[in-house]
């Protein structure tokens, strides 16, 4: 019998029990995929992804790779987020050191493997073809906006903050436009991923989906979730102290 042990230990030979026992979010991971748990749960990881047609060793390391973001697909996920009040630095901060890592890495690994996964299947789930040209822009427009927020926005709201409304006219001016060019690509960046979800299908699997397909479905899910939540605490936490110290001057 193997005991617990971590996911970076855990071999192709190991069970279901064995690997949702080695790491907490696992077992959500192995779902989210389409794997039903407790019909397998005494089964090698193995005997499991060749029943499938899955490769065994891609899931394993997909496993290893997602599992390691605290709170990435957890049910409760504002249980995760920190408190900072009206902080807007630390709110700042926050997303930039804990969100946005994240959200690249996520992108990444769908950017890696969407050239493939297209080729392979694109014939057969058209949706592929369909999402192409958005998924693309929704990538240049991310790069984008978040080179304009780490090198622009976020340092001049922080510094904002600290100067409590005591900064210059052309600073106000130059926060006052980043406000707008923050809300514009919210609506711009939503509107993408809205269509990308119709046309994509809403990243279900199709039935005899590959794990390639899955994992990739599977990304595209906890990429927009977690880009969905640094747009919240950015018009929840972020702009409205902003536009508060826009007012008082």
């Amino acid at each position: 019998m193997i005991e617990k042990q971590t996911l970076e230990k855990i071999t192709p030979a190991a069970t279901i029990s064995q690997i949702t026992a080695a790491d907490k979010q696992a077992s959500q991971l192995l779902e989210s995929i389409g794997l039903d748990i407790a019909a397998h749960k005494d089964e090698t990881l193995q005997s499991v992804c060749k029943q499938h047609q899955w490769s065994e060793k891609e899931v394993l390391q997909w496993l290893r790779k997602d599992s390691t973001i605290e709170g990435l697909c957890d049910r409760d996920e504002e249980a995760h987020l920190p408190d900072f009040g009206n902080d807007i630095s630390q709110w700042c901060s926050y997303l930039e050191e804990e969100k946005m890592p994240i959200i690249m890495d996520l992108l990444d690994q769908i950017i890696t493997v969407f050239p493939r996964v297209r080729q392979i299947h694109g014939n057969q789930y058209i949706q592929l073809k369909n999402i192409s040209w958005y998924f693309y822009q929704l990538e240049d427009r991310l790069e984008k906006y978040y080179d304009f927020l780490l090198k622009k926005f976020y340092p001049a709201a922080i510094e904002a903050n600290r100067q409590k409304g005591h900064g210059s006219a052309n600073e106000i001016e130059q926060l006052r436009q980043g406000l707008d060019f923050v809300n514009k690509n919210h609506v711009e960046i939503n509107s993408l991923m809205a269509t990308i979800r119709r046309k994509g299908n809403n990243f279900e699997n199709p039935w005899g989906a590959d794990s390639t397909l899955r994992i990739m479905n599977q990304n595209f899910k906890m990429l927009f979730k977690n880009i969905e939540k640094q747009f919240e605490i950015e018009q929840d936490k972020i702009l409205p102290g902003l536009v508060q110290i826009i007012n008082n001057e």
